[in-house]
């Protein structure tokens, strides 16, 4: 069940230990910000060597949650390293060529589900994305902390009322509120920035 945390506290980074028996952290050079990921290892051919976050290129990381099923099982070890493949053919991952239209219809391809953050540190960006139905779910606080839940996000009981009264009334959460007013969901399908 793995888990995704970029946080700039090192208080935050073992609130989600629970989600993996293997913990990676990544605190690239001047950088304030931690790239964390808890994880269940995972089975490949030629045994677990795909551990994350990926850096897979120059200041440029990237956090998989989930599973792609129908990878290249010829050219691919695991949908890991097809990841890795992917974004280093990509080159400079921007909101922009993430929209460019080989890349679409790429990613429309894929048989799974995920939640994937990548991380510039050179730009100090970040961009997260998950699959169609939002099977795995991203969470982002006002400060841009990114996480696989919304406690770790939250800075206190700050309580959003207009959710707590959309649950009461229709009985599930149709936007990207959360119960806490400073963490926001990210709706599936889109890609974020």
């Amino acid at each position: 069940m793995c888990g995704i945390i970029l946080t700039y506290g090192r208080d935050r980074v073992d609130t989600i230990a629970h989600r993996g028996i293997e913990s990676n952290i990544i605190i690239p050079k001047d950088d304030a910000l931690k790239i964390v990921h808890h994880r269940l290892p995972i089975q490949t051919r030629d045994g677990d060597k795909w551990s994350q976050p990926l850096h897979y290129k120059p200041g440029q990381y990237l956090l998989f949650n989930g599973e792609i099923f129908n990878y290249n099982l010829l050219d691919f070890d695991s949908d890991t390293e097809y990841l890795q493949s992917f974004f280093r053919k990509l080159g400079n991952v921007t909101i922009e060529s993430l929209n460019q239209d080989w890349v679409k219809k790429e990613i429309s391809t894929w048989d799974g589900f995920w939640a994937m953050v990548h991380y510039d540190s050179k730009n100090k960006s970040v961009i997260a994305f998950t699959d169609p139905l939002g099977k795995k779910q991203l969470y982002v606080n006002c400060i841009g902390e990114v996480c696989s839940e919304i406690l770790p996000l939250s800075f206190g009981p700050e309580l959003d009322s207009s959710y707590i009264s959309a649950i009461h009334k229709w009985g599930y959460n149709h936007d990207n509120k959360t119960p806490f007013s400073e963490v926001k969901r990210l709706l599936p399908n889109k890609i974020y920035s």
